[in-house]
């Protein structure tokens, strides 16, 4: 039996993520506006830290004799290399500031390369080169909001087989609320390989990826939660050639809640939706939608066995009565957190079957 709430708002803020996610990433400001930062010195530095500290540094100098100021006034392209070429360097840093020494080793891996990442940016404009015109992979970036002047994190991934001087299709996926841009990358592995699920099906299918971070989980993707995954994608399709009638948005837990949320109010931007056991709360009601909304393709993925966000008959009676393509996939057996998943697969041959 069914037991999903509909118009509670509190749905979109009971949406916990089944994984213990990548810790949360804050937002921050541009290294270079706080001048001369030291980076802690500690004698007893295992070799690894050492040797990233290093690293660190070399970035750090490189950074700092770019001609920043003027190349702000470049285009889309190198102000997203300038931004997330000071996101990583602050993000770097902090790994110096960890008191215990094994967190530290944890994060020197992904912090190296996120370092190679800042330093290859910096050597493209050092050279004039275009920053993310032959750039493919799993990239970490920032962009820098107009609305606070933070920089905001989130994951992208151009898959290596897919042809970058053509237009592709583009994936926005939204994480849970214990989650942040690198959950749905990163923290959902295949059940056999253990390999990134989401990044497998975008190579397989010819997708590029994106996963924002949808700042404090107290927002519920509103607001300014909203607007980071609407300028991101704006971003990402100002700096690679997207189709932009081929924009599918997906989302787990509470990013499932945000795809209903942002994609039923802005239904001029996605070709579809695919929420992945979330809440069927829509800002301003399901019975005040456009007439866009009303016919954008929605697929629904739940489990019967979710009892973080349990389904209710009258809930889904007023969302199917509302829009007139929405689809309710309802799997035996699957939790909360295994309907990611399950429905995975299936949610990539349902966007790929609409281009």
């Amino acid at each position: 039996m069914l037991k999903l709430k509909f118009n509670s708002y509190l749905l979109l803020f009971c949406c916990f993520g089944f994984f213990s996610c990548v810790a949360s990433r804050s937002s921050s400001t541009d290294v270079r506006t706080k001048p001369n930062i030291p980076v802690p010195e500690k004698m007893d530095f295992p070799v690894e830290l050492q040797n990233l500290q290093s690293q660190w540094q070399r970035v750090k100098s490189k950074y700092d004799r770019l001609p920043v100021s003027q190349l702000q006034q470049s285009g889309q392209d190198k102000k997203l290399a300038l931004s997330s070429i000071s996101y990583i360097l602050n993000d770097v840093q902090k790994t110096f500031k960890e008191e215990e020494k094994s967190k530290a080793l944890k994060k020197v891996p992904n912090a190296s390369t996120d370092l190679d990442l800042a330093e290859s940016l910096v050597g493209d404009l050092q050279s004039g080169r275009a920053p993310f015109k032959s750039r493919k992979g799993d990239m970490h970036l920032a962009y820098r909001s107009d609305l606070d002047g933070t920089l905001q994190p989130f994951r992208l991934y151009v898959p290596e087989n897919i042809n970058i001087n053509q237009a592709n299709p583009l994936i926005v996926g939204l994480h849970g609320r214990t989650g942040d841009e690198n959950s749905i990358m990163d923290s959902y592995g295949d059940r056999k390989t253990n390999n990134s699920i989401f990044k497998q099906k975008g190579k397989e299918y010819g997708f590029i990826l994106v996963t924002p971070k949808g700042r404090e989980a107290e927002l519920g993707y509103q607001n300014a939660a909203e607007k980071d995954v609407l300028d991101v994608t704006s971003m990402v399709s100002a700096v690679y050639s997207i189709q932009t009638d081929k924009v599918f948005l997906t989302g787990h837990s509470m990013g499932g809640g945000g795809t209903m949320l942002i994609g039923l109010k802005n239904p001029q931007l996605y070709k579809a939706l695919a929420p992945i056991a979330g809440g069927l709360w829509v800002a301003g009601g399901i019975n005040n939608l456009s007439v866009e909304a009303k016919k954008l393709p929605v697929q629904f993925y739940h489990g019967t066995a979710d009892n973080i966000v349990p389904a209710d008959p009258s809930a889904l009676q007023a969302t199917k009565n509302a829009l007139s393509n929405f689809k309710f996939l309802e799997y035996q057996g699957e939790d909360h957190g295994s309907i990611f998943f399950r429905s995975v697969p299936e949610i990539f041959k349902f966007f790929s079957g609409k281009l």
